[in-house]
C-alpha cells in the first residue's frame, strides 16, 4: 500500500510539473519547485481521500413526499427537489460523500447518487443509462424539476443526455465540477476506451448553469476547454481538491437555492 501511495504521489508530481511547464510557456509565469510540490501534495491528498470515500456506498435519500398535481402549481421548496449526483467516468457516486453530507445537513430531502455500469464503454449506451435513471427519478418523485451535479469526464455525456427531447419540457439546473467540454492534453494521454468514446462525438448543446473548477487543475487546462459559462475558480486546489473545498459547497448551495 505504501508503495502504491508513493507511486501515486510521483504520478501527481509529474502532472504538476507538466502543468507548471505549460503555464510558464503560455503566461510567462515563474512557478517554483515548492509550488509544484504543494500542488502535487494537495491533489494527491484529495485523490486518496476520494478513494477512501468508496469504502462505503452512498444510498438514495428520499424523505420528501411525492409531488402531486396540486403541488406543481404551488411554490416548491428547493430542498424538496431531487438532486442527482453523477460521478466521472471511472469513479463511483461515493466520491460525493462530503457534498452529500453537507446537502443533508442543509435539509435537502431528495438525493439520488448515480453509478455507471462497469461493463458499458460506448457513449450512446452510457447516455441511455443516465437518461433512464433521470426519467426514473422524475417518475418516482412526480417532479417536473431537478438539479444535477456532475464531476469531471462525465461532462459530455451529461450534456448530450440533457439535450434529449424527453427533457426539453423539464426545468433543471446543471452544476459541473472540474468538467471539461473537450479533452485536455493530459486526458488525451491518459484516456481509456470509455473516455475516448465519451469525448469522441461533438459536445452536446446543453451547457451547465454553473461551472466550478480548481485554479490549479493539473488535468484540465487551458481554461478554454471548459467552454461556457466561465468557471467559478477555487484557489489553491486542482482537479480533485476542488470537490472537497468549502467554496465549492457554498457555490453549489447558492445555485440550488
Amino acid at each position: 500500500m505504501m508503495t502504491g501511495l508513493l507511486g501515486l504521489f510521483i504520478f501527481f508530481l509529474l502532472l504538476s510539473w507538466a502543468w507548471a511547464q505549460h503555464e510558464s510557456d503560455k503566461n510567462g509565469a515563474s512557478i517554483g519547485l515548492s509550488e509544484i510540490l504543494t500542488t502535487a501534495g494537495v491533489e494527491w491528498g484529495a485523490y486518496v481521500t476520494i478513494l477512501a470515500c468508496h469504502l462505503g456506498k452512498l444510498t438514495v435519500l428520499w424523505e420528501a413526499p411525492r409531488f402531486e398535481e396540486k403541488d406543481l402549481n404551488s411554490k416548491i421548496k428547493s430542498t424538496q427537489l431531487p438532486v442527482i449526483l453523477v460521478p466521472s467516468m471511472h469513479f463511483g457516486s461515493s466520491m460525493f460523500r462530503f457534498l452529500y453530507f453537507r446537502l443533508r445537513s442543509h435539509f435537502f430531502k431528495s438525493l439520488w447518487p448515480f453509478a455507471w455500469k462497469s461493463f458499458l464503454q460506448d457513449s450512446s449506451l452510457l447516455e441511455d443509462q443516465l437518461a433512464r435513471f433521470l426519467q426514473e427519478v422524475l417518475d418516482r418523485t412526480g417532479s417536473q424539476e431537478f438539479n444535477l451535479i456532475s464531476f469531471g469526464s462525465s461532462h459530455p455525456i451529461v450534456s448530450r443526455c440533457l439535450s434529449r427531447p424527453q427533457f426539453a419540457s423539464k426545468s433543471f439546473k446543471w452544476i459541473s465540477i472540474s468538467g471539461p467540454r473537450i479533452k485536455s492534453a493530459p486526458m488525451k494521454l491518459l484516456s481509456t476506451a470509455r473516455i475516448r468514446s465519451a469525448f469522441g462525438q461533438e459536445p452536446g448543446p446543453q451547457t451547465p448553469t454553473v461551472q466550478i473548477a480548481g485554479q490549479v487543475d493539473i488535468l484540465c487546462y487551458p481554461s478554454e476547454i471548459f467552454g461556457l459559462p466561465e468557471p467559478i475558480y477555487v484557489p489553491n486546489v486542482g482537479h480533485y481538491g476542488v470537490l472537497l473545498h468549502s467554496k465549492t459547497t457554498q457555490s453549489i448551495l447558492e445555485a440550488l437555492r
